[in-house]
């Protein structure tokens, strides 16, 4: 019995050496490079806007979503998979792009390097609303105006930067990290089940509302009206540009905030984190 057992192992073994031989073997031949192995090719497509739109929205499931100025015409380029592709029209004054997968069954077996994006290049100007909803994708947006903008996701990361919103932002996901840079909004509302949160320089005239059940929130010169910061697990730290009445509590964690401040009203609340508030000068 033990002498079929090690016979057994023993071919077992061979194989295991036997396929990564091989295995060594396409790589050389392949030069080492391992997008000769994609079971996937990729096509990218343009398209230039000539109909008049006033909102954008994406719905995606994959792909990364990039919305960025641009002096010339409003168009989209699509960076896609040949059965995953990309719908581009003008409804009812709303430029809509939608991803349609196409692929069979058996088409999503195999192997794919890289990943697909789209971006969307704007003129300057104040457009509208901007809708965003994907299940795994990243956002990325900057140097635009906008009355309002919505993204929901379920897995991705959330980039703004150099965008003014007259209206209120509203970020959700339940796993991704926020980053948000250099803008300047009525309203913020950022959730997510999971994730970090990144300020710098972000202003709002009216509230700030952050949840978080597992994640940091990070902040320099930042300001608003009103200011609601809660997590579960994470540490809130960060320098505001004007003062506040502040009412903070976490249940084992480290407090530290500016003595006798005045101002608009800063709550903020953790199970397990550290809080730590400066006013008036970049902390270190």
């Amino acid at each position: 019995m033990r002498k079929k057992t090690l016979l057994w192992l023993s071919a077992g073994a061979l194989l295991v050496l036997l396929g990564a031989v091989i295995f060594f073997g396409a790589l050389v031949a392949a030069k080492f490079d391992f997008m000769k192995f994609s079971t996937s090719s990729y096509e990218d497509k343009n398209y230039e806007i000539t109909e008049e739109f006033t909102s954008i929205s994406v719905l995606a499931t994959t792909a990364d979503i990039f919305v960025v100025p641009t002096d010339g015409a409003a168009r989209v380029e699509c960076h896609e998979l040949q059965n995953i592709t990309h719908t581009v029209t003008v409804r009812d004054g709303v430029l809509t792009i939608e991803e349609k997968d196409r692929r069979a069954w058996h088409e999503r077996i195999g192997i794919t390097f890289g990943s697909q994006h789209v971006t969307v290049y704007l003129p300057k100007g104040t457009w509208q609303a901007l809708a965003v909803r994907s299940a795994t994708s990243d956002v990325r947006v900057s140097g635009l105006t906008f009355g309002e903008i919505d993204v929901a996701l379920n897995t991705g990361d959330v980039v703004i930067n150099g965008v003014t919103c007259t209206g209120a932002v509203t970020l959700s996901a339940t796993t991704g990290d926020a980053e948000l840079k250099d803008l300047t909004c009525a309203a913020l509302v950022s959730k997510a089940d999971t994730g970090d949160l990144a300020m710098e320089r972000v202003t709002c005239t009216g509230a700030l509302s952050v949840e978080r059940d597992t994640g940091d929130v990070e902040f320099d010169a930042c300001d608003a009206a009103e200011i609601i910061i809660e997590t579960s697990t994470g540490d809130v730290e960060g320098n505001l540009l004007s003062g506040k009445a502040f009412a903070v509590h976490t249940d084992t964690g480290e407090v530290r905030i500016p003595q006798n401040s005045a101002g608009g009203k800063c709550e903020i609340t953790t199970s397990t984190g550290d809080i730590e508030i400066t006013v008036g000068s970049v902390k270190d």
